[in-house]
């Protein structure tokens, strides 16, 4: 699609004024297409800290001047979608080139397919019970399986800052997306991103509700289709008389333009049903491909608990043997337990036998100079002086490791998959890294069969992000088999 680029002296003077303070705000606005859109939501889910996304129009910055603090959140925002035509006729004043970018709302559904499809608590916040009613009907009718909540902020916010925070929080709350006006929006995001920890922040703006009936009106049915046939006839069937001139001229010239346009229509009709047919074997391409991933899932968490199961009812004398010989040998609790990072980024609690000293995390920055991991993300010593004489033996054999079925048993773990990281080793992973969050952590994986922590950290990263890709039940029932000799060999294991 070609861009239109408008010079200045041919802009009329309160056009001229908006491109102005258009220019002087320093909003960076992004121009992204559909598939763009997509990959910068899935790495912000990834991507540790909070993240914000904002849809603005000529509106909205209207509204937001003269706000300090409004203005900070747009300029602040990792991304600013401009919306409206207004605002992209005015962007294209100032010389910016628009790619042909979708429709907003076709960028509103993408983003709620997606977080449909992650299975991930979002919550709205409305400005009115009766704009939450309406939205909460049309969600429900477009997105299912969608898992979301509302909250009613009212003309005067019932909660504050810390208590909305909190509550969100409370409910494991992954987006959330404001449609309140501007710039009470933009002031809301900004403080919520002081007291949140890992969320993305959508800015949709007060015309969401109405995109989303828009949207909803795509598929129409049979009642939606006859409503929109007497919408289209409209001006023919309620015509006044004055309007009968202007209705007959414009009759007469479509007369003769669909003459005209005969063959043209013609091809374009055998076109449309070649589309529709390539669309449809698409369609079931992709539905017979979420349906084997979804057998996979099925299968491997089966595999995982029948695991767990044997794993506890053949290895309780030994994990029985360890626990009292590290509480006989050494000062301090049996258990060692750490916040790891898990699948799409939940933390969660991993459990260890001990195998180091209590006072081994303080220790730790003492003997940073001494890594031995390449990389830096990873901190691994061979000759460790925080491990404990039995705990170099169970690290050797990775005994220590065995608690963790019970962290498999409750779903934050499967038996294969990538080892789960720290949250700070996370906040330093280069992007490719970060498919490793993609799956669930596991016990064991490629590069634990590969050499352990003799691999370089780069070489972690490609055996994952292989195993990301090329995950099956047949695959991990393979890499469970190889586990047992590359244990017994204790190569890399220190």
């Amino acid at each position: 699609m070609s861009s239109i680029t408008m010079s200045h002296k041919h802009i009329p003077r309160d056009e001229q004024v908006a491109l102005s303070k258009l220019q002087q705000a320093g909003i960076s606005f992004s121009d992204l297409t559909r598939d763009a859109f997509i990959n910068w939501v899935s790495l912000a889910l990834l991507t540790p800290g909070n993240q914000t996304l904002i849809f603005a129009d000529s509106l909205a910055l209207n509204h937001c001047q003269g706000d300090t603090l409004a203005m900070e959140t747009l300029k602040r925002a990792e991304l600013v979608v401009p919306r409206g035509r207004s605002l992209k006729v005015q962007l294209q004043g100032l010389g910016r080139q628009l790619n042909g970018e979708p429709h907003v709302s076709r960028l509103y559904d993408e983003l709620l397919v997606e977080v449909e499809h992650r299975q991930l608590h979002i919550c709205f916040l409305s400005a009115s019970d009766k704009e939450a009613r309406t939205m909460e009907t049309l969600l429900l009718a477009r997105y299912p399986k969608l898992d979301f909540s509302i909250e009613i902020m009212g003309g005067q916010y019932r909660f504050s800052t810390s208590e909305l925070a909190a509550k969100l929080n409370s409910a494991d709350t992954r987006i959330v997306l404001s449609l309140l006006p501007s710039p009470q929006q933009e002031r809301l995001l900004s403080r919520l991103n002081l007291h949140l920890k890992h969320q993305l922040l959508v800015g949709l703006g007060s015309g969401f509700t109405d995109a989303l009936s828009q949207m909803q009106s795509l598929n129409p049915g049979i009642l939606g289709t006859l409503r929109g046939w007497v919408r289209s006839r409209r001006h023919s069937i309620v015509l006044r008389p004055h309007h009968w001139p202007s209705y007959i001229a414009r009759s007469l010239f479509q007369g003769r333009e669909k003459e005209q346009q005969s063959q043209i229509n013609s091809s374009l009709v055998s076109s449309g049903w070649r589309t529709r047919q390539l669309r449809t074997s698409i369609a079931v391409k992709a539905m017979s491909f979420r349906g084997k991933r979804k057998l996979g899932m099925i299968f491997k968490r089966l595999i995982d608990l029948f695991g767990v199961g044997a794993g506890l009812l053949l290895l309780s004398p030994l994990l029985l043997l360890v626990a009292l010989t590290i509480k006989l040998t050494s000062k301090g609790p049996i258990f060692y337990s750490q916040i790891r990072v898990g699948r799409f980024g939940k933390r969660f609690r991993m459990w260890k036998f001990r195998s180091m000293y209590t006072d081994a995390d303080k220790r730790k920055a003492e003997l940073e100079a001494q890594n031995e991991m390449q990389g830096g993300v990873l901190f691994k010593m061979k000759k460790d002086p925080r491990i404990t004489p039995i705990g170099r033996i169970i690290r050797r054999l990775s005994i220590d490791e065995l608690p963790q079925l019970f962290n498999v048993m409750t779903g934050e773990m499967s038996l294969v998959g990538p080892r789960p990281a720290l949250p700070q080793e996370v906040e330093t992973y280069p992007v490719l890294a970060r498919a490793r969050l993609e799956v669930k952590p596991g016990l064991t994986g490629l590069w634990q069969i590969s050499g352990r922590s003799d691999l370089p950290f780069d070489k972690q990263v490609l055996l994952d992000t292989a195993y990301v890709h090329t995950q099956s039940t047949t695959n991990d029932i393979k890499l469970i088999a190889k586990t047992i000799p590359a244990v017994i060999s204790g190569k890399g294991a220190y």
